[in-house]
């Protein structure tokens, strides 16, 4: 994860979304 230092915010918000999707699968 350190090589996305500069992409954090980009990559933060995909995991995000992609958490976002895996709950709402989920429930």
């Amino acid at each position: 994860m350190q090589k996305y230092s500069k992409n954090e915010e980009s990559f933060g918000t995909s995991l995000g979304d992609l958490l976002k999707a895996a709950m709402k699968d989920e429930d």
